[in-house]
């Protein structure tokens, strides 16, 4: 799948820009995060940066739409043009829409929340996690630039353990003595951070994965390679 999206991207000019807009819009949401993660450490406060984030939001509901109505009117165009590269797009702009909703999510907790953000017990582990996934983001990006396969490979294998990490640190809070509201909010925290990288993992799952398998595990990807190593050595 990787190489036919490359392919078609660089062979037709219309499906170049579709594949330019998308990775602008990955771009929004790392926009939008980093002015999220400036609130969750405490920098700024809530108030300062909410109308500038829904703003934000808006923006990239309006560039996802725009997507989508360029994958129909390509293919309405180009009866031939390449149904699963157009499905894959048409897939992963619904994660990068995804990806600022929970962006505004963690927004509203910092809301709720009757505590300073800077006082959370756990506000050391929410700013490791949240840095964690810019990182994520940054090397999503990067690779759908860079048409870098194994970047992406990457993406999709951490977060496995990003998971693991976040279901960790939501049982510990659960099974803590915080306040109900401190406790609620920060399994919240985790939960929507944990939500961005799986949505991000989706993404970068294109370009490693068939389109049937997009959002899945590597090891079917393994799997598939191995049983061509079995094949060339019989």
């Amino acid at each position: 799948m990787f190489r036919m999206l490359f392919d078609l991207w660089k062979s037709h000019q219309a499906v170049q820009e579709m594949m330019t807009a998308f990775v602008e819009m990955l771009k929004m949401d790392r926009e939008m995060f980093l002015l999220v993660l400036d609130v969750l450490k405490g920098r700024v406060q809530r108030v300062d940066t909410q109308a500038d984030v829904y703003r934000r939001d808006i923006a990239i509901n309006r560039k996802e739409r725009a997507i989508r109505k360029d994958v129909v009117e390509y293919l309405s165009l180009h009866p031939g043009g390449d149904m699963p590269a157009c499905l894959v797009l048409m897939s992963i702009v619904k994660d990068a829409e995804r990806v600022g909703d929970y962006s505004k999510n963690l927004l509203e907790v910092a809301q709720y929340l009757e505590t300073p953000l800077s006082e959370l017990r756990y506000q050391e582990q929410v700013a490791e996690v949240a840095d964690h996934v810019v990182k994520v983001v940054d090397d999503a990006i990067n690779a759908y630039r860079e048409s870098d396969s194994e970047l992406a490979r990457e993406v999709v294998q951490d977060e496995a353990a990003m998971t693991r990490r976040c279901d960790a640190l939501i049982e510990q809070v659960a099974r803590s003595d915080m306040s109900a509201n401190e406790a609620v909010c920060t399994a919240m925290l985790f939960r929507f951070l944990k939500r961005i990288e799986a949505h991000v993992s989706n993404i970068a799952s294109s370009l490693v994965l068939p389109v049937h398998r997009l959002d899945g595990r590597l090891s079917y990807k393994k799997k598939q390679d191995d049983e061509k190593e079995q094949g060339a050595e019989s």
